[in-house]
């Protein structure tokens, strides 16, 4: 026992001691200069008499102050500061102050390498009065030469009011500069367009689509047909060899500009240039659900990639003449063929001659019949809804096509008719009865759609009182199976799951909620407060009975 508690102490100090370090390192890192900074798609600023290097300056009493668009309870997506570090640096620790914190600001943290691929490292969407105080240190070992701050809102008053008023007291970037960069982006060696009915257009350049320069386009004019272009007009991208992808990444448009143009689109992926296999797919009239930056994780062999153009849609309703994509990069490593064994020839023994063995009937082994779903999978008992319109489903749909283990089916309600933005808030929502109380594992949810749904998971235990577990109450990326998301949930116990339908990417006014299917995994919760047993009820009549034996058998011995 005294040795191990000697380990423990040791491993305990060594652990504390890692921590310390790793702290300190971030510390003692050097604050990095930025070579320009940028404020994008606001609708003014800086105002006030502010000015833009005081979001930058070392001064948190200094603030810049710039007016966003609104859209529903939240900015217009791709409202957003760009800080540009001039070089790729090893950053350890991102600072960043908000001015005035009894308001509430909602904010996306994205880093880039190259200024084509980015990837969210932090978020804070809390509206709630005075919850984020105003500074976030965030500690990440990360490579990064751009710094993106997607602002979501400001959020003033106990009634969570969004106010168009943005103020960004500091950031400030810690690190070195980087002295091996690990992008691996692709170098591609050919790129080519076809079954376009021209183009390019407009004195743009084919090469443009991957010439590394997220400025610069590439326009061409598909054939127009029923809804979306027709001829399979694609780019054809030759990476020539063989990669093992990590990720691809678009830059389109973006969304507020000019006559607002959606890019639809479908992506491929091929060794040999004639067998492809689809590995993503966009299609969605009104909104990306970002700022046009596209980062899309894939996995496969391929050196060949074929961008199909499907649609693009002018304004969230026509389809558009044009076809206009500003960048594609691929990311990988080069594939290497797996090493194959050397074969040996097997060298023949002499056979000797069998000897006649008794012979015993074989025995037959039990068949096991497979399950058809997982064993940690919950069975839900009942579902309900509230606070749509009508509190009913439409187009003959039901509420147990969500929990009948089909994702062809769903559920298909209205959030508040005639309404304006996307969001649909916090009072309609699904609620489903587990039967009993289990430590939950995960939630799957199906959308059954391309379209992003906002929601939030909430658990119960009794049905009253409702805690929050998960929440994406923005847009996030756009990864895989789009309507597909997996939640981990990590042992919280509950009876009741209850997901808030906080709204779609969708056009102001269009307010159907789609739920395909909802799966929750997890097991059997211990009882907390077990029934006392009848041993325990019969215990004290036990030790009176004893206590009597003993008494009258001492008696005895002294009447003797």
């Amino acid at each position: 026992m005294k040795f191990k508690g000697i380990m423990a102490f040791v491993i305990g100090l060594c652990l504390l001691v890692s921590l310390i370090q790793y702290q300190s390192s971030a510390e003692n890192d050097a604050k990095l200069e930025f070579s320009s900074v940028t404020a994008n798609y606001f609708a003014g600023g800086p105002n006030f008499g502010t000015k833009l290097t005081n979001a930058y300056d070392g001064d948190p009493s200094t603030f810049a102050n710039y007016a966003a668009y609104k859209a529903g309870d939240r900015y217009r997506e791709g409202t957003y500061f760009l800080f540009d570090l001039g070089q790729v640096c090893d950053v350890s620790k991102i600072t960043v102050i908000f001015a005035n914190p009894v308001r509430t600001h909602n904010f996306e943290l994205y880093t880039s390498v190259d200024g084509i691929s980015y990837e969210k490292i932090f978020e804070f969407t809390d509206k709630e009065y005075g919850a984020n105080g105003s500074e976030f240190n965030i500690v990440k070992n990360i490579q990064a030469r751009y710094i993106k701050l997607m602002a979501l809102g400001a959020y003033v008053n106990e009634s969570r009011d969004l106010n168009e008023n943005y103020h960004l007291a500091e950031v400030a970037v810690y690190g070195k500069v980087a002295d091996v960069v690990t992008a691996n982006r692709i170098e591609v060696a050919d790129v080519v367009a076809k079954n376009f009915a021209s183009g390019p257009n407009f004195g743009q350049v084919l090469d443009h689509l991957t010439d590394g320069n997220p400025t610069t386009s590439a326009n061409y004019a598909p054939h127009k047909g029923d809804g979306q272009y027709k001829n399979d007009p694609h780019f054809l991208i030759d990476l020539g060899d063989l990669y093992e992808l990590e990720k691809l990444a678009l830059v389109m448009a973006h969304p507020s500009l000019g006559n607002k143009r959606i890019i639809c689109f479908d992506i491929y992926i091929s060794q040999d240039n004639e067998n492809f296999e689809k590995v993503y797919s966009f299609f969605n009239k009104t909104s990306y659900g970002h700022d046009g930056y596209f980062n899309i994780p894939v996995e496969g062999v391929a050196r060949y990639i074929k961008l199909s153009a499907t649609a693009a849609f002018d304004n969230g309703t026509t389809l558009s003449d044009n076809y206009q994509v500003y960048e594609f990069a691929a990311y990988g490593t080069e594939y290497v063929e797996p090493a194959t064994e050397p074969t040996t020839e097997p060298t023949t023994e002499p056979t000797p001659e069998p000897t006649a063995e008794p012979t015993t009937e074989p025995t037959t082994e039990p068949t096991i019949e497979p399950t058809s779903e997982p064993d940690n999978m919950i069975t839900i008992v009942s579902g309900e809804m509230h606070g749509f319109s009508d509190n009913s489903p439409v187009e003959g749909t039901k509420i147990e096509n969500a929990y009948d283990g089909n994702d062809a089916t769903l559920v298909k309600v209205i959030g508040h008719v005639g309404g304006t933005g996307n969001h649909l808030g916090d009072n309609a929502y699904f609620t489903f009865d587990l039967g009993g109380v289990y430590e939950l594992g995960g939630i799957r949810l199906n959308f059954g759609t391309t379209r992003a749904h906002f929601y939030k998971i909430l658990v119960s235990v009794d049905g009253e009182n409702y805690t929050e577990a998960k929440s994406h109450t923005s847009a996030y990326e756009k990864t895989g199976e789009y309507y597909i998301r997996n939640e981990e949930l990590g042992g919280v116990k509950a009876r009741f799951v209850r997901i808030v339908a906080y709204g779609t990417v969708a056009s102001p006014g269009n307010q159907y909620y789609m739920l395909s299917e909802i799966s929750v995994f997890g097991t059997e919760a211990a009882d907390e407060n077990p029934q006392t047993s009848d041993v325990f009820l019969l215990l004290p009549i036990m030790v009176v009975l004893s206590l009597s034996v003993v008494f009258f058998s001492r008696k005895r011995r002294v009447m003797v």
